[in-house]
């Protein structure tokens, strides 16, 4: 075996090498973004869930005589803050409720 035959084959093992490092690179760059973005719409979809939980547990105790008011619970250890406010729709009295809460880290 001459000496240009396995400089040849050297040079073919690098470039072989470094073409498998940036592919295993990006292999490893999308199943980290995958797994990011499924952690990110767990985390949102509890958050949601706990607050639309409140504001339905808020809205089976409210009735016509007792007015609707701000409140701020917490559940799971995360803070779940609601304000009323009141507005005039089409000649009606409607009570508007934005509730915010903590998103889970």
């Amino acid at each position: 075996m001459n000496k240009c035959s396995r400089k040849g084959s050297i040079l073919q093992t690098l470039v072989m090498c470094i073409l498998m490092a940036t592919i295993s690179v990006m292999v490893m760059k999308w199943v980290m973004m995958r797994y990011s973005m499924a952690v990110r719409l767990e985390r949102s979809v509890q958050s949601r869930a706990r607050a639309e939980g409140t504001f339905y547990n808020r809205m089976a105790t409210w009735n016509y005589t007792i007015a609707p008011a701000n409140f701020a619970v917490v559940v799971n250890g995360k803070s779940i803050n609601g304000t009323v406010s009141n507005a005039v729709v089409y000649g009606q009295n409607v009570s508007r409720v934005n509730v915010t809460t903590d998103q889970d880290q």
